[in-house]
């Protein structure tokens, strides 16, 4: 099982790296938000016209979807095992890194959505809202390390043992 360790090596790796990333991607919400305080303080509110509110409200309808299906499609046991059946249980790690990373980049996008229609509008409210759905998303994705080393030690069971 010497594979097992450079497995376990490169998990402990891979996860830290995520999570650097991951914590970057919360930071970057937070910094909108205040961005768009900051801005629009002391701004009269303007409404957008009424159809970019409801196009911007509508993408983050599908992006909120695809990122809560995209999840299930995501890490789904037999995508996982097809994986490690094809690379291995590195390319294993390196999917679980990657999709996690994919889906709070997506989650981020959310946020901008809320950033950009925030500055056009003159108005927080946005922002606030399409903050904080990005803030439940991406905490809702946030990478377990408990979880990634479940999944690698059943599928190197699976692995050693078939």
């Amino acid at each position: 099982m010497a594979g097992s360790v450079v497995d376990q090596t490169r998990l402990k790796l891979r996860y830290r790296n995520t999570m650097v990333i991951y914590i970057s991607l919360l930071a970057s919400v937070l910094a909108y938000a205040l961005v768009v305080f900051v801005v629009t303080h002391s701004q009269p509110a303007r409404p957008p016209a009424p159809q970019v509110g409801m196009s911007i409200y509508g993408a983050v309808l599908f992006l909120g979807l695809g990122i809560i299906l995209g999840r299930r499609l995501f890490f789904s046991p037999s995508r996982l095992m097809r994986i490690v059946e094809e690379g291995g249980l590195n390319r294993l790690i390196d999917e679980l890194a990657n999709k996690t990373i994919l889906l709070g980049a997506l989650s981020e996008a959310i946020a901008l959505l809320g950033l950009a229609l925030s500055l056009i509008s003159q108005s927080p409210e946005h922002m606030w809202r399409l903050g904080a759905i990005a803030m439940l998303l991406l905490l809702r994705n946030v990478p377990r390390r408990s979880t990634w080393k479940r999944t690698l030690d059943n599928f190197s069971r699976i692995t050693y043992e078939g």
